[in-house]
């Protein structure tokens, strides 16, 4: 069985267009020895959504964060939002974080609006 495939070009673009060769039937029955192969869904990410309003410090975020285990000690992440200059440009709303996340990831995450 061959195909053949024929372009046409004209000012609105190219288009193909293929053209079988022969006149037999394509067999649509699997073979006998075909594998059935079942496509297993990539891991799942669990994320967290943490709200942050404007009474929210730098250490209630932190903890907020504690608490879902999004990070592994409050008071380091706070140091570290200030050594980042983070702490300052928190942004309102819903965050939504996933499991895993560094700490940049988490500030990047953070600081968007």
């Amino acid at each position: 069985m061959g195909l053949f495939q024929a372009f046409n070009i004209s000012a609105s673009g190219m288009t193909a267009e293929r053209f079988r060769t022969d006149t037999q039937q394509e067999d649509t029955q699997p073979a006998a020895d075909a594998k059935q192969e079942t496509v297993e869904p990539q891991d799942a990410v669990t994320t967290y959504t943490i709200s942050v309003t404007s009474q929210d410090t730098c250490r209630t975020i932190a903890e907020k964060l504690k608490a879902l285990n999004l990070v592994d000690d409050a008071e380091q992440f706070r140091i570290y939002m200030g050594q980042k200059g983070a702490d300052h440009f928190i942004a309102d709303g819903e965050h939504v974080i996933p499991q895993g996340a560094s700490y940049d990831d988490i500030i990047t995450i953070l600081t968007q609006k």
